[in-house]
């Protein structure tokens, strides 16, 4: 009733913030840098980023995205970011073995049952919390509908990379593209 309140109805339900938790420490820890008069500064919750202003002689943070194919490495270009959110989710470092299937922490909360097929969505938004939510929930669309979702989100671009036929496939927003670049050696 106050707006900062929840109730829940049905004997045995839960609610968990994993979707957002990460997000959202990063956004307070944002809000607690700028109170303080701090202008520039890159804040990381295990892969959960907020590039604050720009580093020293930059107009840009560059931030890495993990490659599903690989998660030890990250993918050739880089996101070039300034006061934007980046946030991942993908089924390459959580999941679980099941008689030799493999299957992805993430779950369709239409189903119950595992999402299958998306490798990994990246989100770049105004702030973490929105961005941590967005890629969590676009992994449960599909690669379609989460680009689709993406494109109708002011200030959001998103990396979809999903599985098709034994390979990896790369869907973009209209705008990512335009993030991304390939650091040079110094970088």
């Amino acid at each position: 009733p106050d707006g900062r309140k929840a109730r829940l109805l049905k004997p045995g339900m839960s609610l968990a913030l994993g979707g957002i938790a990460k997000g959202y420490a990063v956004d307070q820890a944002v809000a607690a840098i700028r109170q303080v008069g701090i202008t520039s500064a890159l804040v990381d919750a295990g892969g959960d980023i907020y590039a604050l202003g720009s580093p020293p002689y930059r107009d840009k943070w560059l931030v890495g995205v993990r490659d599903p194919a690989n998660p030890k490495g990250i993918l050739p270009k880089a996101l070039a970011v300034a006061n934007q959110a980046v946030a991942t989710s993908g089924d390459y470092l959580q999941f679980g073995t099941v008689k030799g299937h493999r299957y992805s922490h993430i779950l369709d909360p239409r189903t119950g049952r595992p999402v299958e097929k998306m490798a990994s969505v990246t989100v770049v938004a105004p702030d973490a919390t929105t961005a941590d939510a967005y890629a969590t929930a676009a992994s449960v669309l599909g690669p379609q509908k989460a680009i689709e979702f993406g494109e109708s989100r002011r200030g959001v671009e998103m990396l979809v990379i999903y599985r098709k036929d034994g390979r990896l496939v790369q869907l973009r927003t209209s705008g990512f593209a335009r993030m991304e670049v390939v650091p040079k050696k110094e970088d």
